[in-house]
């Protein structure tokens, strides 16, 4: 796994999101140190509709296809997010 700073969390922050996040960086054992990631990236489906309109309040914009090959390989929406 690359590198990870999970940093303080801050007043702009989601802290749902936010405790989500350093709980699954928690789960895979993710190193605490530099960060390289620069995108987050979700794939999801139509009957997810609430999910994807929360993604979209929360800056994710639509991508025309996947990226790369995560396996999911029937999910019909793909978003991504600057960080």
């Amino acid at each position: 796994m690359e590198k990870v700073i999970i940093r303080p969390i801050e007043e702009k922050d989601n802290k749902e999101i936010a405790a989500l996040i350093r709980k699954v960086f928690e789960e895979f054992d993710a190193p605490k140190t530099e960060s390289v990631y620069k995108q987050l990236y979700i794939e999801s489906f139509p009957q997810f509709q609430n999910a994807v309109s929360l993604y979209e309040r929360k800056g994710f914009r639509h991508l025309e296809s996947r990226l790369g090959n995560s396996g999911h390989t029937t999910t019909t929406i793909h978003m991504i997010k600057d960080i």
